[in-house]
């Protein structure tokens, strides 16, 4: 490849003899995979490996004079170009991201594993299945009663003749609504001296609640007909099944009862014929309260569940014991009853050997005799949820007479990927949950996508229970995007407007403005063929090797607001809409007008060519998401297929200032990017960046802005590209590199690498004796400069870091190497203080007017929270149990008003 000498240092890659087009295509869509790290071969500083000490400043080299680059925020190139990265070097930044990312937590990842609750396999979750195989359990239950049969038959005929009798069951005479079989001993003791000698018939027995409400205290005068309101006589009795097999905790019992009819046939007030059992809904709807809630179980369309038992499900259930774990506790107790009596069974036979044969008792399986059984997974849940679905008009009451002055909102995704499936498929998205400041559920709703439109009516509704219940209007809300969900929040919940005013800070205004150097040239097109010319001479300047030339790219399109929330309502894009692209090379910004291309065959050839280009890595900020809104815009299905490999030839700006240590959150937009990593300020006003974009000519505002981003990403990146990532394993010990210690993905403590030797003396500390410990190839001298978790343990020190920072003067460890990571000599910035145009709230004009006496405010409404809810402040703390964070304010940033005013940053949000 021809290269010429540019004063820029280093070579200009493209100078020199142009390759021909037809050769250049012939490379556009090669695969350029590397497979493997390669171990030879020269690594560029990007990829070098250094030491990094806080006399190095991140390893940045101190420029010996100004220069353009210094002036833009960007040190001397050194001798290899960041314009173009080598098969080595590619192959290295993906091999860096994935080993930086073994420090990231499962937690709260869709592909993370989730302890079984609620959640079940993927075949559990067809409720309709689960249903169907529940009451099929329960018709089986019917159909296997055995013995049971004329146990039942003969107390059945016994209440008859009780009635008939005495006009009641015996056993309400006697004061309960049971009839127990006899205790196992007593039962075993009356069959000992009989010719056939013990018996264990009488121990299959199960107790049997009778339910006759037309004999119960408490009943009204008359049972009516829910149909016809006439009066409704005794009819009998049932017989297939007798009584309903009611399942409980330890074991099962029966709830018999009879049936009741509206005769048609009386010849006073003819009835209308329908039928009802005693324990229809319609019967017990009339009888007293009291009456009601002596009823035993919750029925189900054969059999039943016991009240107490549904309470134990209901609060597991709750706690993340779910279905599964459940039903095998049922059934465990289910077995050891069985077990139990089949000892005392085979023990009073073993106590009279002059008996003759016992016979064996039954298998919990019998459905002859025992007839054990217990609930299926599928039968417990179908229950559940039947009992949530009939009570969740209750549930929805409490809900909606609970306060909610402060409000929290969010989506859950991980949740659904365990439930909701039709044909195996996801019905839904996401669940949005809303709480109130006690951190009580104030509404949930399934969502089809994250967009809040679907929860619109949701924020109405509270907002009209709490007008209804005479609870105060909710005054503020907390969200994960404070800025994107403002003007939402503001339209649904208009409460949240009540005396406030917005203003916009800019956080990096007292930074220099980012202005694109004199050495590069902005060209813009909006011809094809123009554009055509423009992406031949960058295709041109791809290296003829297995290189890959790095780009700075961009998109701008035509957006709209939703018109909620006035002017600070959130921009909308347009579907399939696109109307700009830029391009940033090594001395030449590309800003093409792009709104007239509307179908594949119209997009200019080498435009097309340059945005499939393997070879040429589109540097931005959502740079996948611009190429993925080209690709539909223009149907060019052969980049959306691209997009979907792993080597889509594209870096994430803000991944990538993540892997180097810069930020903490990958998301970190373009304008933050260029104020942490260049220490310039990107300006990026709403009159522009929600300007129209799709109007014939752009204006002289339109083009700076469009030039400005291309020329940030690329300057961003050739920044980023000259630090040492972190994050990664330790490999070399080098004195002086800062690393981070990990127990697993926890942080324990934070220092740096020592000379290596081959043992460490160890002083006695409390009982032990000292000693020394041998260093090996796979251990590592740090100096602990912070120590992050006090108590955690050291491995070879059997002690706490607390205890051995107290005992080692030098702090010196001997730590495992796998256990350390790099770290950089500057944390990270915090993804709540690299939000470009933070939004604070201002309230009307109060009675304070200096940031002391605001500050004393705040302390005194801390101090009475505390004194009303008896709680500490670390209870309003981020992972406390109400989740806030505490409001900071910042008296410097304080906008002066007639009177006064109060500042809520949007870090707390």
């Amino acid at each position: 490849m021809s290269k010429s000498t540019s004063k820029h240092g280093g070579s200009r890659v493209g100078a020199g003899r142009k390759s021909k087009l037809s050769q250049i295509q012939q490379n556009l869509f090669s695969s350029n995979s590397v497979a493997g790290t390669s171990k030879t071969g020269h690594a560029s500083p990007f990829f070098a490996k250094r030491p990094n000490t806080d006399q190095m400043m991140d390893s940045n080299p101190a420029p010996a004079e100004e220069s353009a680059e210094e002036v833009m925020g960007i040190g001397p190139l050194e001798e290899s170009d960041p314009n173009v990265l080598t098969a080595d070097e590619y192959t290295r930044l993906q091999s860096e991201w994935n080993d930086a990312q073994e420090l990231e937590t499962n937690e709260g990842r869709g592909d993370a594993e989730v302890e079984e609750s609620l959640l079940e396999n993927e075949n559990d979750d067809d409720l309709l299945n689960a249903m169907r195989q529940a009451e099929q359990e329960s018709e089986e239950g019917d159909k296997s009663q055995g013995i049971h049969d004329d146990y039942l038959r003969g107390v059945r005929d016994k209440l008859k003749a009780q009635i008939a009798s005495s006009g009641q069951p015996t056993c309400y005479k006697n004061g309960t609504f049971w009839i127990h079989p006899k205790d196992p001993l007593f039962a075993l003791n009356a069959t000992r001296n009989s010719p056939s000698g013990y018996s264990p018939t009488e121990l299959y027995y199960l107790p049997i609640f009778v339910w006759l409400p037309e004999f119960l205290p408490g009943r009204p005068d008359y049972l009516r007909c829910a149909k016809c309101s006439g009066h409704l006589t005794r009819d009998g009795w049932n017989s297939n099944p007798i009584a309903r097999r009611v399942r409980d905790m330890h074991n099962d019992y029966f709830l018999i009862t009879g049936r009741l009819n509206c005769n048609k046939e009386r010849r006073e007030s003819p009835g209308c014929g329908a039928s009802y059992q005693g324990t229809s809904p319609e019967i017990l709807a009339q009888l007293r309260r009291d009456v009601q809630e002596s009823f035993p179980a919750y029925l189900t369309a054969r059999g039943a569940v016991d009240k107490s038992l549904m309470a134990v499900m209901r609060t597991l259930f709750a706690s993340r014991f779910g279905p599964e774990p459940f039903a095998s506790l049922l059934g465990e107790m289910r077995h050891l009853h069985h077990a139990h009596r089949e000892l005392m069974y085979l023990s009073a036979c073993a106590s009279s050997p002059n008996q003759p044969s016992p016979a064996s008792f039954s298998t919990f399986e019998d459905k002859a005799r025992y007839a054990g059984t217990h609930p299926s997974t599928q039968y417990c849940k179908s229950v559940f949820v039947d009992w949530m679905r009939a009570h969740r008009v209750f549930l929805d009451r409490i809900m909606a007479s609970l306060p909610g002055e402060i409000l929290k909102g969010d989506h859950t995704f991980k949740l659904l990927k365990y439930m909701l499936r039709l044909m195996g498929e996801p019905t839904h998205d996401a669940m949005y949950t809303v709480v109130n400041e006690w951190e009580d559920a104030r509404n949930q709703a399934f969502t089809l996508t994250k967009s809040l439109s679907y929860v619109s009516e949701m924020y109405e509704d509270i907002a009209d229970g709490l007008e209804a219940h005479g609870h105060a209007p909710t005054s503020f809300m907390y969200t994960d995007n404070a800025s994107g969900e403002l003007a939402f929040h503001e339209f649904t919940t208009r409460s949240l407007t009540n005396n406030v005013v917005h203003r916009e800070i800019d956080p990096h205004s007292t930074l220099p403005a980012l202005a694109i150097s004199p050495d590069f040239r902005v060209v813009v097109y909006d011809s094809s063929d123009l554009i055509d010319s423009a992406c031949l001479n960058i295709l041109e300047g791809i290296p003829e090797d297995s290189s890959w030339m790095v780009i700075g790219f961009d998109i701008e399109y035509q957006v709209e607001t939703t018109g909620q929330g006035g002017p600070g309502a959130q921009p909308r894009a347009r579907t399939g809409q696109l109307d700009v692209i830029q391009i940033a090379t090594q001395d030449t910004i590309y800003v093409f007008k792009v709104t007239q291309f509307r179908t594949p065959a119209s997009v200019p050839p080498c435009l097309r060519a340059v945005l499939m280009s393997n070879q040429i890595i589109k540097a931005g900020r959502a740079v996948r998401a611009d190429l993925q809104r080209i690709a539909e815009a223009w149907s060019i299905s052969e980049l959306s297929a691209l997009l979907r490999t792993s080597d889509a030839c594209s870096i994430e700006l803000g991944t990538m200032a993540k892997l180097k240590g810069k930020v903490s959150d990958a998301s970190t937009g373009l304008a933050a990017l260029s104020a942490i990593v260049l220490q310039k300020r990107l300006s990026k006003p709403d009159s522009i960046q929600c300007s129209q974009w799709s109007i014939s000519k752009l204006t002289d505002a339109q083009k700076d802005y469009a030039a400005l981003d291309a020329y940030a990403s690329w300057c961003i990146w050739r920044k980023l590209s000259s630090l040492p990532s972190v994050g990664l394993h330790v490999t070399d010990i080098v004195p002086g590199q800062l690393i981070s210690f990990y127990s697993g993905k926890k942080l324990v403590a934070l220092g740096s690498l020592i000379s290596p030797s081959t043992t460490v003396h160890i002083p006695s500390i409390g009982s032990a004796n000292a000693r020394s410990i041998n260093v090996t190839r796979s251990r590592a001298i740090i100096l602990v400069e912070k120590v992050v978790v006090p108590g955690f343990i050291v491995l070879l020190y059997h002690e706490t870091l607390e205890t051995l920072s107290a005992h080692l003067d030098p702090f010196h460890l001997v730590v495992a190497c796998s256990s350390l990571r790099t770290r950089a000599s500057n944390p990270p910035v915090p993804s709540e203080d690299n939000i470009p145009n933070a939004r604070f709230i201002l309230e009307e004009p109060g009675l304070l007017q200096s940031g002391q006496e605001i500050s004393e405010l705040l302390s005194e409404v801390e101090s009475d929270s505390d004194s009303e809810s008896d709680m500490d402040s670390s209870d309003w703390d981020e992972e406390g149990i109400l989740g806030f964070q505490t409001l900071e304010l910042d008296p410097s940033i304080i906008i002066s008003h007639e009177q006064g005013v109060r500042v809520f940053h949007s870090s707390t949000y």
